[in-house]
């Protein structure tokens, strides 16, 4: 039912405001006096071409609203199917800028011109003499036909289930659309998550064996250094640290008469230590140290393995290996999911096709 009609800057309408209540309005007037401007403005909302020539001022938009009232046992299954909020108070509004271009809103909720016509078609029926468009309809007809069977109410819960089974048959299109696409990658994903995950791959691996490496293709030349170090600092004659012995007692014997000694003393103290200290290590080092070829082949062949993977994935470390290959193992797994959601979409699809049936076998009975 229409109940309010709202018309502002509109042909020669600034603003106008009318209420219909229930049974029938008549709008009379001799020729010129707007009738017409009345049903332009309805046209708006019915989905009709709009354009900058019907803006009385120029300069401002033009704003056509409409109310009306709609039955839930009829309208709720055409809202849910345009995805749209139902109301029993129901708000078209289309509103024309300075520019030509309009906008349309049905409780507020932005809609296409097509959406915009075909409710519009449905509620609002502006024909001349000699035309009656709903009668030529076929959904006009059986809407007539339902009401007189008193059935409508059953019409509007299988057009809400039937939606749903028209819902159902495009996820499973969409699921098929994509594992058909997806299948064809799969081996090829398989491969490459395969070879990655084979290799075994640890984040810090790379650097780890970088710097053993360069350790061990230097092992001989860090040998003789260490045992240099070592021998200057603490070999049995002429050592820095005999040297520094014999500086330690000279400076002990001097603080007895020169105080200031003692400050050198204890600078030379931690010097001696340091350097012992130094000269252990050096030489626990040097012995310790050997040439493995052994070792150094198999460290040269994990990373000549390691470099040939990343060349081949186009990335620098082993960190970004490791993310493609959980990228792949996730593409492997949606993979091997989409037989299950697309066994899932067609069980739910043959219970709502029976269900569609039984009600379609009803309506069509009675």
């Amino acid at each position: 039912m229409f109940t309010h009609l709202s018309v502002r800057n509109y042909v020669l309408i600034q603003e106008l405001e009318i209420d219909f209540y229930g049974g029938l309005s008549i709008i009379t007037g001799e020729t010129g006096a707007g009738k017409s401007i009345l049903l332009g403005a309805l046209g708006l909302l019915a989905g009709q071409r709009a354009d900058s020539t019907t803006l009385l001022d120029k300069t401002k938009k033009c704003i056509v609203e409409g109310s009306f009232r709609l039955p839930s046992n009829i309208w709720e299954a055409w809202f849910d199917e345009h995805d749209l909020d139902y109301a029993s108070e129901t708000t078209i509004r289309r509103e024309v800028s300075a520019d030509g271009k309009s906008r349309a809103f049905v409780n507020d909720s932005p809609v296409n011109v097509s959406i915009l016509k075909d409710l519009g078609s449905k509620l609002i029926d502006i024909h001349s003499q000699h035309q009656n468009i709903y009668l030529e309809s076929a959904a006009f007809q059986l809407q007539i036909l339902d009401t007189y069977a008193q059935q409508v109410d059953e019409v509007a819960v299988y057009t809400r289930a039937y939606n749903h089974y028209r819902d159902l048959q495009s996820e499973l299109g969409r699921l098929l659309q994509l594992s058909q696409q997806h299948q064809s990658d799969l081996d090829y994903h398989r491969f490459r998550f395969e070879e990655l995950e084979a290799a075994k791959l640890n984040e810090d691996e790379q650097v780890l064996l970088e710097d053993e490496q360069k350790t061990l293709s230097h092992a001989e030349e860090i040998k003789t250094g260490l045992a240099q170090v070592n021998s200057w600092i603490d070999a049995e004659e002429s050592s820095v640290l005999q040297t520094l012995k014999s500086s330690i007692s000279t400076i002990g014997r001097l603080q007895q008469v020169y105080p200031k000694a003692k400050e050198f003393l204890q600078r030379i103290e931690a010097v001696f230590i340091e350097l012992k200290d130094i000269a252990t290590e050096t030489g626990r080092l040097s012995e310790a140290m050997d040439h493995d070829p052994g070792r150094l082949e198999q460290i040269n062949a994990r990373l000549d393995m390691l470099y040939a993977l990343q060349q081949k994935h186009r990335v620098t470390s082993i960190k970004e290996l490791i993310a493609i290959r959980d990228d792949l193992d996730a593409k492997i797994r949606e993979i091997g999911d989409y037989d299950l959601q697309i066994a899932k979409i067609r069980e739910q699809l043959e219970q709502a096709q029976n269900q569609l049936k039984q009600m379609a076998d009803a309506i069509s009975k009675k």
